[in-house]
């Protein structure tokens, strides 16, 4: 890890603005990045912040939660002024394998984007397959979509 002495300092100044305890409700948040932490330090400072965050973190909800999720929701309540909390819904995680096991996929599902990660050294041809016919699969689900509305 190669750091220089701003970056250093700046990091070490998160740590002294995000109380242990609250760093241990979140947990490793693994995908979150060094800036956003940096983001939710400022956040904590703001007027009001304790009183959201206890009320956040006490919840059910939020426990239920995976350590990035419960990060995200930490610092979207944070950014509200005085809104109601909206309740967060886990992404939605499912697996795929072909028939012949030589492709797999992962799909994520947050209700706003889905995500799709192909794993298998064909994963990178599958993928062009997918991208180039992409038209043809929407107005198939399109087609699907509409029928199943009748």
């Amino acid at each position: 890890l190669a750091a220089n002495a701003a970056a250093v300092s700046k990091m070490a100044s998160v740590t002294e603005r995000i109380p242990e305890s609250l760093v241990v409700h979140i947990g490793a948040a693994p995908s979150i990045g060094r800036e956003r932490w940096v983001e939710l330090s400022l956040l904590i400072g703001k007027a009001g912040a304790q009183e959201k965050i206890d009320g956040l973190v006490e919840s059910e909800d939020f426990a239920a939660l995976g350590s990035d999720d419960r990060f995200n929701a930490l610092v979207a309540t944070l950014n509200k002024a005085g809104k109601p909390v909206k309740k967060v819904v886990p992404a939605l995680k499912q697996s795929w394998q072909a028939k012949d096991q030589r492709l797999s996929a992962e799909i994520i599902n947050t209700g706003r984007t889905c995500t799709v990660s192909l794993k298998a050294k064909a994963a990178g041809d599958f993928g062009r397959f997918l991208s180039n016919n992409l038209d043809r699969l929407y107005a198939e689900f399109q087609e699907q979509s509409f029928h199943e509305g009748d």
